[in-house]
């Protein structure tokens, strides 16, 4: 199973928020060119890089800093944040990203989404984001009635193959994953299932590494990093090396 560590980006900075809360920030660095550096030292592979301004804004505001992320990361990057017309898609694509991860546009615009999945297949994943089992968008500001399952079908109907799982509630919260959820959306979609949100120990890791047979390819951290409660490197050899 695949260890991915998370850059959010709020005002070039490093952070990390708290049930994506933008009044619940923390701090780790206002460079992050030096985190994804760090994180290549310790083996990671993907890079999971959000925009928070561009989730909250409706459009993509650290473009420039993703370009400086492909340049002095040598792995791939899944980034995702306000990503809601064809051409920010694009760009996000043109400068390097690996895979676009949309969220509210997956809702709003699906008739965009089978557009750009057709064109650009596997490079195309999108994000869903729960909250008492109903769907959150516009960087989890609003909450709609549709299911997190049941937006999961809708999104492999257009020809989504990839999906990044988080349960709100636990995001930023070091309180564990909500693997009993990450298992249900993996068994009743047939879609990979990348985890997110939550994860504090390796333990953690270990429960989700179960789940690989059913569909869950992966997993986000985040916060667990950035204040050491273990090291990337162990969490990808507790992952499978």
């Amino acid at each position: 199973m695949l260890v991915i560590p998370a850059i959010d980006l709020k005002d070039g900075a490093v952070v990390r928020l708290r049930q994506g809360q933008a009044n619940q920030v923390t701090h780790y660095s206002c460079e992050p060119v030096p985190v994804a550096r760090e994180w290549n030292k310790q083996g990671a592979m993907w890079m999971h890089v959000v925009d928070l301004d561009g989730a909250f804004s409706g459009r993509p505001r650290h473009l420039e800093v993703l370009k400086r992320l492909v340049a002095a990361f040598d792995g791939a990057i899944q980034f995702g944040g306000g990503l809601r017309t064809r051409d920010d898609i694009e760009r996000a694509l043109e400068i390097g990203a690996a895979r676009v991860i949309l969220g509210s546009v997956a809702l709003t615009d699906p008739e965009l989404l089978a557009d750009v999945v057709e064109q650009h297949g596997e490079r195309i994943a999108a994000a869903i984001d729960g909250r008492e089992r109903k769907v959150s968008i516009s960087g989890w500001q609003k909450d709609e009635e549709t299911s997190p399952v049941e937006l999961a079908g809708c999104l492999k109907a257009a020809g989504v193959a990839r999906i990044v799982y988080t349960d709100v509630t636990r995001d930023g919260t070091l309180r564990g994953p909500n693997v009993e959820a990450t298992e249900r959306m993996a068994q009743e979609t047939g879609l990979a299932v990348i985890a997110s949100g939550g994860v504090s120990t390796l333990d953690d890791v270990r429960r989700l590494r179960l789940l690989q047979g059913i569909g869950v390819e992966g997993v986000i951290v985040g916060k667990a990093l950035y204040e050491r409660r273990f090291t990337l490197a162990e969490a990808i050899e507790e992952a499978g090396g």
